[in-house]
């Protein structure tokens, strides 16, 4: 209804190794260009200190 989805890629599709298709050709286009998705480093097990902190801040103040 108010284009937040949207508002939300445009904001990731600033950020580095962040790769968003606004089409389905696009997407095609993508998916073909990232090769084989072995080559990426792993996620690792646990999250980060720096983004737990962040997500809980996040939470926090959201219920405010």
């Amino acid at each position: 209804r108010n284009d937040h989805q949207f508002a939300t890629a445009q904001r990731f599709a600033q950020q580095p190794g962040v790769t968003v298709a606004w089409d389905e050709a696009e997407l095609s286009r993508c998916l073909e260009r990232m090769g084989d998705v072995s080559s990426f480093a792993p996620i690792p097990p646990k999250a980060p200190r720096e983004l737990t902190d962040r997500l809980r801040g996040f939470l926090v103040e959201g219920r405010r």
